[in-house]
């Protein structure tokens, strides 16, 4: 298995350019069982500061396509498997306002081994 099977790579940037800061969290679900709740699987935190980029790999681990995930299934075992990015925001710090979802929200349909685009905005 290659290592871009285990990681997801998130380019992440602000509107306006602005300084911030917030956690990224990735979650695995099942497309088809929308009434269970969705299983965490790496966060980070991120900080950038004014007019700069940041990016976040996601490290899945080697253990990530044999573990229990969402209602105790496997990446395999799930009828429609996939990822998703969404933005826990924080209070700002240090002059840099808490970041949020900008105007593209979260990210859906993510699979390992993707790399992303995600833009937010300061509170």
């Amino acid at each position: 298995m290659s290592e871009s099977a285990t990681t997801v790579k998130a380019v992440i940037s602000v509107e306006d350019r602005k300084a911030g800061h917030a956690t990224l969290l990735l979650f695995a679900h099942d497309k088809m069982i929308a009434d269970a709740s969705a299983v965490e699987v790496a966060s980070t935190n991120i900080s950038l500061l004014e007019g700069q980029d940041a990016i976040a790999v996601f490290n899945l681990g080697p253990d990530f396509y044999t573990k229990r995930l969402q209602l105790s299934k496997t990446w395999g075992e799930m009828i429609e498997p996939s990822l998703y990015l969404s933005v826990e925001s924080g209070g700002g710090g240090g002059g840099a306002a808490a970041l949020t979802y900008g105007s593209d929200g979260p990210k859906f349909g993510i699979k390992p081994g993707d790399s992303i685009k995600m833009v937010l905005r300061a509170k």
